[in-house]
């Protein structure tokens, strides 16, 4: 069979398993942040020239990240907020994304059966499945997608010596880069390429990577600089906690990509009982660079097995938290594209075994394979599996609650056991609190705490304790003056009191902070229903919905509001209200 044939069937063999593997999640609906960045993000409703503009002179989460929110705003046109058109979108490109890993390792190793079992590897592995299932990590898709066909030009340019193949190298590491900041470890990962083709280092080697560099570094500012006006480094720990963190993550990724069990949406940074980090923490270091030791002496004039340690450890850096970010310590989806660092070596090793074990013993090599084809499969069928935790966020969360109980996954399975109006919630807001354990104003906690606290409140509220809930949410207040959604909770409190102007007044108080303006003017539309005034009502929900169209209680009434206004002129006179539009619920349009 012609090279090019088997080449397109590995290829296509490649495709279809990866996209199997993940086909699962194509029926989840939108979790965690996926609101944020598909429901009420203006920035994806307009692809005019203007739009389009806008979406690349602006960031979005503390990050740069134009390409993402260009496919997203492609994705709304097609779809709307029909999340099964996103979910196909992320496994089209995931299934890419193993093709290019592909054709990528078959440049490096000229080996079609270590590149085959290396993309398999990559396309069907379940840490895999959050950077897939998970539609706001289109990013992770996009930036990898770049990240890939950047190195493949590159290889191109230096084993064809094509200029052509540099430039485009150098456009689709720009692209990578405006998908998600991560890949700006792309110029170092070049030189790992320039070791496994065997190039010699020179200055010119160098030299013809500068405008990488460049660009890495003014990404790697910035970013860092965005994420911190947008608060989004995690504080609180010391500089020996953060080195212990990069051997914590090193030992992570390695360990899950070898064992993937008791995975989860959510790590959380661990708790510091007497100041001190846990165990494991302290024992990672021992651990890392015992396991890097032994690499070096036994495998130390191997190119697979240097070449991928490089590789991994270059690609995972960015993530190991030595600056925290975010409210985790590790995620499933930082090891998408550092994965290779392991799979490669992997691979070359899992063929030169079999090649080895058919010269001598084929009965033998026979095994092995039938081993190897069921560590695969096993790894395909936990793919899918992994796919139902991401089905929606009560099962997301109900999953990490069951692996990781702490203060962090209880509070986020709490707040979504309350959206759902379980009887449950209370018990779990409550467990949560014990866990968080002393809190101040300053620490990293404390905004999530009163999140927690207003939770609860909201709970009583719901069981018909309005003068406790009251109570729970003006401390709030007292202990963090101007906390929007203390504001709005009291402003709900007031309408309820017949004190409108009041509310209204938080309400508006409260909409100056952008994550909360779609929820109070959706309130203050309930707040004019209630008084009559339907004009004013139907422009505050209509504002609402124009910055979140998933606000469905806001879009009923205001579908409720139109529907009068065509007859509403005998309904009004004979001195009709708007079914419902005096109950207190609509006070919490949004909450």
């Amino acid at each position: 069979m012609r090279p090019a044939v088997v080449k397109g069937v590995l290829i296509a063999a490649v495709v279809f398993l990866s996209a199997m593997a993940m086909w699962p999640s194509a029926g989840g609906a939108f979790v965690l942040d996926d609101p944020a960045y598909i429901a009420s993000n203006p920035l994806i409703r307009d692809l005019s020239p203007k739009g389009v503009r806008k979406i690349f002179a602006s960031t979005h989460y503390g990050l740069y990240k134009p390409v993402t929110m260009l496919s997203f705003a492609l994705d709304y046109r097609n779809a709307g907020l029909r999340p099964r058109v996103y979910h196909i979108t992320n496994i089209v490109l995931h299934s890419a994304n193993a093709a290019l890993v592909l054709l990528l390792v078959l440049l490096l190793t000229g080996d079609s059966r270590v590149a085959f079992l290396c993309a398999l590897l990559f396309g069907v592995h379940p840490l895999h499945v959050e950077s897939v299932a998970w539609i706001s990590e289109r990013k992770d898709m996009l930036y990898s997608l770049f990240f890939l066909l950047s190195s493949l030009f590159y290889i191109k340019y230096v084993t064809e010596g094509s200029a052509a193949g540099h430039i485009l190298s150098l456009v689709c590491f720009g692209l990578s880069l405006m998908a998600k900041p991560m890949g700006l470890t792309l110029p170092a990962v070049l030189f790992v390429y320039d070791y496994l083709l065997g190039r010699r280092f020179a200055w010119r080697l160098a030299l013809e990577k500068v405008f990488y560099i460049l660009l890495a570094g003014l990404f790697g500012l910035w970013t860092y600089a965005l994420l911190h006006s947008a608060n989004q480094l995690a504080k609180g720990f010391s500089l020996p906690d953060r080195v212990l963190f990069v051997f914590y993550g090193l030992k992570f990724y390695v360990w899950k990509l070898i064992c993937p069990v008791t995975l989860s949406a959510m790590y959380p940074f661990p708790d510091k009982p007497g100041g001190i980090l846990p165990l494991e923490y302290w024992l990672s270091p021992v651990t890392v660079l015992g396991c890097i030791a032994l690499l070096f002496l036994f495998f130390r004039r191997s190119r697979a097995v240097m070449a991928g340690l490089a590789f991994y450890m270059i690609t995972v850096a960015p993530v190991l938290q030595f600056v925290p970010v975010g409210p985790v310590i590790t995620a499933d989806r930082y090891s998408y594209i550092p994965a290779l660092g392991l799979f490669l070596p992997l691979s070359v090793y899992a063929v030169r075994l079999l090649a080895k074990l058919r010269e001598k013993n084929i009965r033998l090599a026979a095994g092995v394979t039938v081993c190897m084809a069921l560590c695969v499969i096993t790894l395909f069928f936990a793919a899918r599996a992994r796919c139902a935790a991401w089905k929606n966020n009560m099962t997301l969360f109900s999953d990490a609650v069951e692996k990781y109980p702490s203060f962090a996954t209880l509070r986020r399975f709490a707040l979504e056991l309350h959206h759902k109006q379980s009887a449950d919630a209370l018990a779990v807001f409550n467990m949560a609190l014990k866990l968080a354990g002393p809190v101040r104003p300053g620490t990293p906690r404390y905004f999530e705490v009163l999140d927690v606290y207003i939770g609860i409140g909201r709970e009583l509220y719901f069981r018909k304790d309005a003068a406790t809930a009251e109570k729970i949410f003006r401390q709030v207040y007292f202990y963090a003056p101007g906390y929007p959604p203390a504001l709005t909770e009291i402003a709900c409190i007031e309408a309820d009191k017949g004190n409108m102007a009041l509310a209204l007044q938080l309400l508006a108080h409260a909409s100056r902070e952008p994550v909360m303006k779609a929820e109070s003017f959706a309130k203050m539309g309930a707040i004019f229903e209630t008084q009559g005034k339907y004009r004013s009502a139907g422009k505050f929900y209509a504002r609402a919905l124009e910055l979140d169209p998933s606000l469905e209680d806001a879009r009923i009434r205001l579908a409720v509001l139109l529907k009068k206004t065509v007859s509403g002129a005998e309904e009004r006179a004979a001195g009709h209200d708007m079914p419902g539009s005096s109950t207190a619920a609509n006070h919490r349009i949004g909450g």
